[in-house]
């Protein structure tokens, strides 16, 4: 008798058991935390789960700080990782995201724990889900006025949520395109002074795939591993 009442309760429990990881596991990956504190979310396109936010953290993985330039001459011929905010604001940076130069973007601990840089050809993996490059731009941005397009039908919006943030050049380092266009590095190197990044603009819905140099402030969206 004892036997026949305790495998049901033993059930019952490893059921319980089994949902309660099930929560727990769901909210982990929904929620992501990085060295400075910041606080991101996820959303699953396709195969792949992405940040729904830009990276603002100003600390590696290790807790080391990143070097935060302000000088526009510094910045054009630093060697190596440093972040600003978008003309050198912190409001920006604490709306739009952070801006790296590539050699954080490819530091490897620049993203928090599980998450990564997103690479090349896993921008190209979003891009192909969403439709391709003609259409891709438009169904990742975020709802903004001026940005998004507001007809777009909205089963047809991704939840990356891409904002204008705009970037800073290597050339003086001058910052432009805040309010109109959206750059990220990704990890892929093109050559010994060059890099590949992805560009859209709000006149348009198509995403940019190009290359550029090393030396560029852009936005940095992170990857699940």
């Amino acid at each position: 008798m004892k036997i026949r009442l305790a495998l049901p309760i033993l059930l019952c429990i490893n059921v319980l058991i089994l949902l309660t990881s099930g929560c727990k596991k769901e909210e982990k990956e929904s929620v992501i935390v990085d060295t400075d504190g910041n606080i991101y979310h996820s959303i699953v396109i396709g195969t792949q789960t992405w940040m729904k936010e830009n990276l603002k953290t100003t600390k590696y993985r290790d807790g080391s700080s990143i070097a935060n330039l302000t000088d526009s001459a510094e910045w054009e011929n630093y060697k190596f990782g440093a972040y600003c905010n978008y003309n050198n604001l912190k409001n920006n940076g604490n709306q739009f995201g952070r801006l790296y130069n590539w050699t954080a973007a490819n530091s490897g601990v620049l993203a928090p724990a599980g998450w990564h840089v997103a690479t090349k050809a896993e921008w190209e993996t979003l891009i192909n889900y969403l439709g391709g490059a003609d259409v891709a731009g438009e169904r990742i941005k975020a709802i903004v006025s001026s940005w998004s397009d507001p007809s777009l039908d909205p089963s047809l919006r991704s939840g990356f949520n891409a904002f204008p943030g705009g970037l800073r050049g290597f050339h003086q380092g001058t910052f432009d395109f805040i309010n109109t266009g959206a750059f990220w590095w990704t990890t892929t190197e093109e050559s010994a002074n060059w890099a590949w990044y992805i560009s859209v603009f709000n006149y348009t819905s198509v995403i940019k795939v190009d290359n550029f140099n090393k030396s560029l402030g852009l936005s940095v969206r992170c990857v699940k591993d």
